[in-house]
């Protein structure tokens, strides 16, 4: 009951009936940064809780009720997080009446790219590459090959998987004029830095899905599994093992020590590659 009941408020969170949820500012896992409105890191865990609540209600001997609902989520986070000018008019048709028409025309100012936008808001957009919401469409089932070898080779041309896997913004926000427009305020300032903390910094946990992404999608993983070890082995004050939270973008482990995401993916990433289980 606590699960229908945690799926129906976030179904509540649909404000304008496109399947998708509408989140505040610090509502995903990038918290340092000023999101909202549909950010794609949210819908892509919405999809894959859904399916996963079926799967208890199959496992309890219960009808099963969010499939189709999952269905359109997965369905919308392609139409709206890879806009492509030939969808404008189908937009117009189902949503015209929403208003949802006037972000999809603002968002194909800046036009298609080999990666799903991070996020689409009220007339406003980021086309940033998230990484780690894009290696997460991959690892959950969101993106199809066609958009999954896009957002790979994208991730590799880019560098955003080297020196470790990876950086979970490209590219940072640089110390452009509206800067501070990005960013809710910290007593850290040092996390705004380009190549820093969400602002493309290095996450080891990004990098085990990434690695889980890249064995699905039928590529080498090996290299980037040593480095995503490599990563966590790396320590402040030469110390070793340290799994830090997150390094910056020249690989230099600033976060926070010790941390069981960090440790848990390199874990599950290597354990996915075994086939140890599956997503």
């Amino acid at each position: 009951k606590k699960i229908e009941q945690a799926l129906f408020w976030l179904g509540c969170l649909d404000q304008n009936n496109d399947f998708l949820l509408e989140t505040n500012e610090g509502s995903d896992w990038m918290d340092l940064l000023l999101r909202s409105g549909r950010v794609l890191y949210d819908q892509v865990v919405y999809y894959k809780a859904l399916l996963s609540a079926d799967s208890i209600l199959e496992a309890l001997g219960r009808k099963q009720k969010y499939n189709n609902l999952a269905a359109a989520v997965k369905k919308n986070i392609n139409l709206f997080f890879w806009p492509r000018e030939e969808n404008l008019d189908r937009i117009r048709k189902h949503y015209g009446h929403t208003g949802i028409e006037k972000d999809f025309e603002t968002v194909l100012r800046e036009g298609e790219k080999p990666y799903y936008y991070a996020e689409i808001g009220f007339r406003r957009y980021d086309p940033r590459c998230d990484a780690y919401a894009n290696v997460l469409a991959i690892s959950l089932g969101v993106a199809d090959r066609k958009k999954t070898r896009s957002i790979l080779s994208h991730i590799d041309s880019e560098a955003i998987n080297r020196p470790y896997p990876i950086k979970v913004l490209h590219p940072p926000i640089g110390n452009e004029f509206f800067r501070p427009f990005h960013f809710r305020w910290t007593e850290y300032p040092h996390l705004q830095e380009p190549g820093h903390y969400h602002n493309g910094g290095i996450w080891p946990l990004a990098g085990g899905f990434y690695i889980i992404a890249l064995k699905k999608a039928g590529r080498d993983w090996r290299n980037h599994m040593e480095k995503l070890a490599e990563s966590n082995w790396l320590g402040k004050g030469g110390r070793n093992w340290e799994f830090n939270e997150w390094l910056t973008s020249q690989g230099t482990p600033l976060g926070s020590a010790h941390q069981s995401w960090s440790a848990g993916m390199y874990i599950a990433a290597y354990q996915f590659t075994k086939r140890k289980f599956t997503i």
